[in-house]
């Protein structure tokens, strides 16, 4: 596929592309560059038996009662034409325009693209969709909120702990405090905007390699600050370095997909992820983050703060 789309003038793959082995190592041409007609499927009985494969299929990935339930939820979910005014607000350009563009396309017409990852998240239209973009959609014909989880990940990391102690508290604290991501990249001197920082500790701290040539200034105050955490963290990416993030993505499945949505289906609650976070109908804001509240408790005992 890939050398006929380059011969297209689709993509660049700078010589990286091997036959045979998965590789994400190209670009998006601009669509100037194409000559990639559109394939629109023809009416009629073949569009509905290709649409009906496809939902088949779909079907088949999805297991367990909570990830089915988004995907219910999603086949009746509709988004305000408000959203494509709001995109072209933002200036994207190239690669970002078209892929901001198609993902909302696959969000209008519902696309039956779902998928489970090893780790249990559910990657689907909504999960790809502009941040900017999600407030526009609609469940039961009703305006949706975003429940969120603040640093859901380094939060769950507390989980390693295995009981409460007064480290573990220390560190709840410090992790759902306001400046948590900045905080810790002024550890390694640096300063910046909010993104920035989180992407800085996360690549250096939480998901970083155990055997770099030198261990970061972040890690080292991290130690200082948290040794009992930091010891855990150290054993689980002894695993690889895809271990502890694999383990943290597996706990946020669980408390989202199979907890928090199994019960928000009992209560009739729609609702669509987008891995932490919940969108559900406005009106039912105050159940839903309650029901999210209590699968973290459930779960891991402690729980994060949360912003809509």
């Amino acid at each position: 596929m890939a050398p006929k789309l380059e011969q297209l003038g689709a993509i660049a793959v700078g010589g990286s592309y091997q036959v045979g082995k998965a590789c994400k190592e190209f670009r998006l041409l601009p669509p100037n560059n194409r000559e990639i007609a559109r394939f629109t499927l023809p009416e009629g009985k073949f569009r509905q038996r290709i649409l009906k494969a496809q939902e088949i299929l779909s079907n088949s990935s999805v297991k367990g009662v909570g990830a089915k339930w988004v995907v219910a939820s999603f086949r009746k979910s509709a988004i305000s034409e408000d959203a494509d005014e709001n995109l072209r607000s933002l200036n994207l350009l190239g690669d970002s325009l078209i892929v901001a563009t198609a993902t909302l396309e696959a969000v209008k017409e519902r696309h039956n693209s779902f998928t489970l990852c090893s780790a249990g998240r559910l990657h689907y239209p909504v999960s790809n969709l502009k941040r900017e973009l999600r407030k526009f959609l609609l469940l039961d014909g009703e305006q949706t909120c975003e429940i969120d989880a603040t640093a859901s990940q380094p939060t769950l990391h507390a989980s390693l702990y295995g009981g409460d102690c007064a480290e573990r508290q220390r560190y709840c604290a410090f992790v759902t405090s306001k400046r948590f991501y900045e905080t810790v990249a002024e550890w390694g001197g640096f300063v910046g905007p909010r993104e920035d920082c989180k992407d800085l500790v996360f690549k250096k701290l939480f998901y970083g390699s155990i055997f770099p040539e030198e261990k970061p200034a972040i890690w080292h105050r991290f130690c200082l600050e948290f040794p009992i955490l930091a010891g855990l963290m150290e054993k689980v990416k002894r695993g690889g370095n895809s271990a502890l993030p694999h383990r943290m993505q597996k706990l946020e499945a669980d408390i989202v997909i199979n907890t928090a949505c199994r019960a928000l289906k009992k209560a009739r609650i729609p609702v669509l992820t987008v891995h932490d976070s919940l969108i559900v109908p406005i009106s039912k804001k105050q159940e839903a983050q309650e029901i999210y509240r209590q699968s973290w408790l459930s779960n891991v005992g402690f729980e994060p703060k949360f912003k809509t």
